[in-house]
């Protein structure tokens, strides 16, 4: 049985079970669906395998639970760029989420190691940027690589379909666009988006790379917003990660560009820049309803 309570937090639920009824209580949908998931908790079968299922014997024990989450942010966060996930394996992963009564999925989409969202404006970030050479074995201090080619992106009508599989067990999407650093695999698709405007490869080892992209650029600036409007046209997330962390200044250092900009804003060296970037993308976002995320 639903049945909506005026006033309850969106999230809550009371479950009751007696000898002749179940009854869930929740104030909206999502508290409703909670409220299943705990239901689910108490039978003596994993209700997530079918085959178990179909067999099992079904029994719930007599109880009396009024629940509501400590935390309203309750996610995890899946990085695709290292190691590309199908669309399958997205999905068990949101169901795993689901079954925990989380109501977030961080989709880490671009990094070094690989572009994986289609951006219509620039194609090469996929054809390109989509696809490496080989990968690092035994973590980011290894010194070998399996050398297969490792590559895969998500088009626009995949992530929509991502988006709605997500939406219908009531948890939301945040996609993270890497800026200004690890943005390796935008600056070999792009190289004039980098500082150094030098040709390279996406990077086949992990850790924290070198490359970053050139924010002294109206050019560089404009692809930003063009693939953030894209990004923002296609997630109804109030929230979008710029990712933001380990930007290796050393190329900005070496910079004529980067020094007249850096003097241009009256800021007193690389680390300002990055937050006065920082900032500019953030009320970016803001003028399109949107809050920025980042890491510190």
């Amino acid at each position: 049985v639903f049945d909506s309570i005026p006033g309850m937090e969106k999230e809550a639920y009371k479950l009751s079970v007696t000898p002749q009824l179940i009854k869930i209580t929740a104030s909206a949908p999502n508290g409703f669906y909670y409220g299943l998931q705990t239901l689910y908790q108490l039978l003596p079968v994993d209700v997530y395998c079918k085959e178990r299922a179909r067999n099992a014997e079904w029994s719930v024990p007599c109880v009396e639970i009024e629940d509501a989450p400590t935390f309203r942010y309750r996610g995890a966060m899946l990085d695709v760029c290292r190691h590309f996930a199908s669309i399958d394996y997205i999905k068990k992963f949101i169901d795993v989420l689901a079954a925990h009564k989380m109501n977030t999925f961080h989709w880490h989409l671009t990094d070094d190691q690989g572009w994986r969202i289609e951006i219509k404006k620039y194609p090469k970030l996929c054809q390109i940027g989509a696809r490496r050479d080989s990968t690092q074995l035994n973590g980011w201090k290894g010194n070998s690589f399996d050398g297969k080619v490792h590559e895969g992106y998500y088009t626009q009508k995949e992530i929509k379909e991502i988006i709605e599989y997500a939406q219908s067990l009531h948890i939301q999407i945040i996609p993270e666009i890497e800026m200004p650093g690890h943005s390796s695999a935008v600056i070999a698709a792009y190289p004039e988006f980098g500082t150094t405007k030098k040709q390279i490869k996406v990077p086949c080892s992990f850790g924290v790379q070198y490359e970053v992209l050139d924010v002294s650029s109206q050019k560089v600036i404009q692809f930003l917003h063009d693939v953030l409007d894209e990004v923002i046209a296609l997630f109804p997330s109030p929230i979008i990660h710029i990712g933001g962390d380990e930007v290796k200044y050393d190329q900005w250092n070496a910079s004529v560009a980067i020094s007249n900009y850096i003097k241009k804003l009256g800021v007193a060296n690389p680390a300002e820049l990055q937050i006065e970037f920082t900032n500019a993308i953030s009320e970016w976002l803001k003028g399109r309803n949107k809050h920025m995320m980042g890491w510190n």
